[in-house]
């Protein structure tokens, strides 16, 4: 009998890894873990003399993600909100500089621009990506130019896990005549694609100086905490390694050196063996989750909720990461509100997010000079208004998805 493929026996992890959850509570999201995760994290533990921390673990998850992108260089860090702070820091961002950035993101997007003690300036979003809109973030540019303030960077956000290649490239030029860094925050998209036909991986570099990356639990990915910044830049790789380690660099065979004030930002040897053994599953398990969003598209486009309910990022669908699955709401016309519908959805077993308010919502934000808001926001407090995501990881099954979208469709208060 013919000898099964590497593909073939990961799909079947996932496949003997379901379980049925149709009397059970359904996450909106969980990590996929299996007996080969397991195995190499006892593996560092069960060495004579382990190494827990620096050592070749770390190595090899580095080189795993810069070669599944097609990146030069790879830096991973404790999360993806220290990767974001050290791009910053190593594009020189400081005290008072200017970033522009999207406010439908968690709110660690702009906590990194402010742990520079940076400003955030918020642009609003593309309708169809929920990335960056590039008209929007021209006005922002233009607004920051006539107070006579730097622009240092530009952090759009693959909201999902999905990006566009014409939004991507105009982004870039944008970067480019600003004279900036251009850092995603790609925290949503190891895996998707710019343009899938091109095969251009997100991370590859070629509309962006710095890609960030999270293996955080609810990640398709996990390494349980973690996050990777990848770059083709071999400057701006040295500089965040040294950074990530208290700023110090080796000097000969006898110690390190202090260079510049840094941070504790290491990923233990433990998580980087979870973050191999989960890369080598990166692509069967973004393929579960497409197939999974397009049951749902194709549920919904049947369903007599299409008056009132609307998937978004349907155009990414061929190339997302799927991270997420975002529907927009009429809530009027559903006849109840966000809140209402999501407890719910609770008390029957089905647990939805709101990803995100947007930041410039929270306490925090709101308090004057903290962030700037420019221009328009338009579309990021329609969508803040209107979203729901509904439950999407690789272990799920289509009668988990036909049963969230049944819940949806018998929760609906026709007058």
């Amino acid at each position: 009998m013919k000898e099964k493929t590497c593909q073939e026996k990961i799909c079947q992890e996932i496949t003997c890894e379901e379980i049925t959850y149709k009397d059970r509570p359904l996450p909106y999201a969980r990590a996929s873990i299996t007996q080969a995760e397991r195995d190499a994290v006892l593996k560092v533990l069960s060495e004579p003399n382990p190494t827990l921390t620096q050592g070749e673990r770390l190595v090899e998850f580095e080189r795993s993600v810069a070669q599944s992108v097609g990146a030069a260089h790879a830096v991973a860090c404790a999360n993806a909100t220290a990767a974001l702070h050290l791009a910053l820091v190593a594009a020189d961002v400081k005290k008072d500089d200017h970033v522009i950035t999207q406010s439908v993101s968690f709110c660690a997007t702009a906590n990194a621009v402010r742990h520079c003690n940076a400003v955030p300036v918020f642009a609003d979003i593309d309708e169809g990506t929920l990335g960056l809109s590039p008209c929007s973030a021209r006005e922002a540019a233009e607004w920051v130019r006539n107070a006579e303030q730097p622009v240092k960077a530009i952090v759009p956000v693959l909201m999902g896990g999905g990006a566009d290649a014409c939004n991507a490239a105009a982004l870039f030029r944008l970067k480019r005549k600003l004279n900036c860094l251009l850092i995603e925050d790609a925290a949503h998209a190891l895996g998707g694609y710019y343009e899938p036909e091109q095969q251009q991986p997100i991370g590859c570099g070629r509309y962006a100086d710095v890609s960030v990356f999270s293996f955080h639990p609810i990640k398709p990915i996990t390494s349980a905490e973690g996050g990777v910044a990848v770059t083709n830049s071999e400057r701006l790789a040295e500089r965040m390694r040294c950074l990530r380690n208290h700023g110090r660099e080796k000097r000969g065979y006898e110690h390190d050196e202090m260079i510049e004030l840094g941070f504790n930002y290491r990923l233990s040897e433990l998580h980087a063996a979870l973050g191999v053994a989960q890369m080598k599953r990166l692509q069967p398990l973004r393929e579960k989750r497409r197939a999974l969003a397009e049951h749902y598209d194709a549920l919904f486009d049947r369903s007599p909720l299409i008056d009132c309910l609307r998937p978004l990022q349907r155009g990414l669908r061929r190339h997302s990461a799927h991270h997420l699955y975002i529907v927009a709401l009429d809530w009027q016309a559903f006849g109840m509100s966000r809140r209402s519908c999501m407890l719910a959805l609770q008390r029957r077993g089905i647990q939805t997010q709101v990803h995100y308010i947007p930041i410039h919502h929270h306490p925090y934000y709101r308090r004057r000079g903290v962030c700037e808001k420019p221009v328009s926001l338009a579309n990021s407090e329609r969508y803040a208004e209107q979203t729901l995501s509904l439950p999407l990881f690789a272990a799920m099954r289509k009668s988990d998805v036909e049963r969230v979208v049944a819940t949806l469709e018998g929760l609906r208060q026709v007058p």
